[in-house]
């Protein structure tokens, strides 16, 4: 490969992307090597655009007050985080398509798009399950029936209601009630009358394959997660320490620490004995009752849900000091308490995203004083010594 076409991928980084892709019968662009580059790099310009513009319309404007100590606005700080990332996007890329690598297909470069539909026949099934389906479209419960009543339908309109719950909470936090507001609960009625016609009266679902490319909430979590620690990676590169930078792996192992955390947690945590009902765990501020039970308790099988409702309450009780007790920043912790009540007898060693890393932070500032995971280390330490004994 020539360094003519190493350096036209290369600039296609540099906001040209969109340009060659136009000049495709161009010969000086027409190579493949320029136009998966040219692709990558329009990727990257246009999510950046649609985000920020996003971000300006939605939530700039509420995030105007200051850091204490630093004395600098939430929104300038998230708008240079917004830029920063972009720079080392393009460097990134910028890098692999000077070396003469190809930008790979992962997780987050999926270009493959199937546009036909499945159709379900619902005739055979009971009305139980039809009901069941319509829930998963519900604001909150579609968190409890994709979780309990786990398959392709309920996953497909679980992301639906996923879209519309966050889209419209989202829009009554940070622009209140309105037209705009009214017309996007219109449409979200609209839609589920619209399924329950096809389900109970129909007896069936067409459900489109784009539907199915929707990550999940718990996929674009673990996606960021991922991103977070690349990010770290990519830095350590550019320092001069040799990373090996590759997406798919650091999600793979990211995936793999959380199945060994699992592993640990249900073989660690087993007194089920608990003074109250487990039920209360999750209930903001009243689950406060639980604090003895964290600070004595090293085996309770409900110590990771009581530190993580408890981490709830603290934010819950934060909102109502540093805004007010009446700010709509609290119905965000909807989200955490119904993902806990999908949980509580499947899997009450869940961790639920953003409120465990909230918790896994201050451990870790706190120097594990009141760590309740810190055995995780060890454990992990002695299967690697066992592991290179053997």
């Amino acid at each position: 490969m020539n360094n003519q076409i190493k350096t036209n991928a290369l600039i296609s980084y540099f906001f040209l992307g969109w340009l060659f892709l136009l000049a495709w019968n161009n010969p000086n662009f027409a190579h493949e090597f320029i136009v998966k580059h040219s692709k990558k790099a329009t990727k990257i310009h246009f999510g950046f655009l649609v985000t920020f513009i996003l971000y300006n319309i939605f939530l700039s404007q509420h995030l105007y007050y200051n850091i204490p100590v630093i004395m600098v606005s939430v929104d300038k700080v998230i708008n240079l985080w917004f830029f920063t990332f972009l720079t080392l996007a393009i460097l990134k890329w910028a890098y692999e398509a000077h070396r003469g690598i190809e930008p790979k297909s992962s997780i987050w470069n999926n270009t493959n798009l199937d546009t036909k539909s499945v159709n379900y026949n619902l005739s055979w099934i009971s009305e139980n399950d039809k009901i069941i389906y319509i829930t998963s479209l519900l604001p909150f419960l579609w968190i409890i029936t994709s979780n309990n009543y786990e398959n392709n339908i309920t996953k497909s309109l679980a992301k639906i209601g996923t879209i519309f719950t966050f889209l419209i909470l989202s829009y009554y936090v940070f622009s209140g009630f309105d037209s705009i507001f009214i017309l996007l609960i219109f449409a979200y009625i609209l839609f589920i009358a619209f399924i329950w016609v096809n389900i109970f009266i129909n007896d069936k679902l067409i459900i489109n394959n784009l539907i199915n490319k929707i990550p999940s909430l718990w996929d674009i979590y673990l996606k960021l997660r991922t991103s977070f620690f690349y990010f770290f990676d990519f830095l350590s590169l550019i320092f001069g320490r040799k990373v090996k930078l590759d997406f798919a792996s650091k999600h793979a192992q990211l995936l793999e620490k959380d199945e060994k955390s699992y592993e640990i947690f249900s073989s660690y945590f087993t007194d089920e004995s608990l003074v109250l009902s487990k039920n209360l765990i999750f209930i903001p501020i009243l689950n406060l009752i639980f604090i003895p039970t964290f600070l004595v308790s090293k085996k309770s099988k409900y110590l990771i849900a009581i530190t993580q409702g408890l981490i709830i309450s603290f934010l819950l009780i934060f909102i109502w000091f540093y805004f007010s007790y009446y700010s709509l920043y609290q119905l965000f912790l909807l989200f955490p308490i119904f993902i806990w009540i999908a949980n509580i007898d499947k899997n009450p060693f869940k961790k639920i995203p953003i409120i465990y890393d909230i918790y896994a932070i201050f451990d870790k500032l706190s120097f594990w004083i009141f760590s309740k995971v810190k055995f995780l280390n060890e454990k992990k330490k002695e299967v690697k010594e066992v592991s290179y004994k053997l």
